[in-house]
């Protein structure tokens, strides 16, 4: 797409792009580790909302285990939220022209 078509589409893309962040807002993805032992949910800004620790599933000696768990459920939220962005970004460059511009949808 020429780049002057897109400038006549901006109020379009200002509003898709208001409708992301709303999304994005609204957006959670939880991440877990060991079995549901340790699970974390995060929002679309990454802010932590949300930690389980399971006590039934955890053994006292093993205590020592749980911040690798906490690491691991984190970083499982973490991908499903990036993942969960990365599909709202193509949605929203779909048929905006952005798509073939660096950091739009690809």
């Amino acid at each position: 797409m020429n780049p002057f078509e897109m400038f006549k589409n901006i109020g379009k893309i200002q509003t898709q792009l208001k409708e992301m962040q709303d999304k994005i807002d609204r957006l959670t993805a939880t991440g877990s580790a060991c079995g549901d032992s340790v699970s974390i949910t995060l929002n679309g800004k990454f802010e932590m909302t949300d930690i389980k620790i399971n006590p039934d599933s955890l053994n006292p000696e093993d205590l020592d285990l749980l911040p690798a768990l906490i690491k691991a459920a984190h970083a499982d939220a973490v991908e499903k939220v990036r993942k969960m962005l990365q599909e709202q970004a193509q949605t929203l460059t779909e048929g905006t022209g952005l798509s073939g511009f660096p950091g739009f949808g690809n």
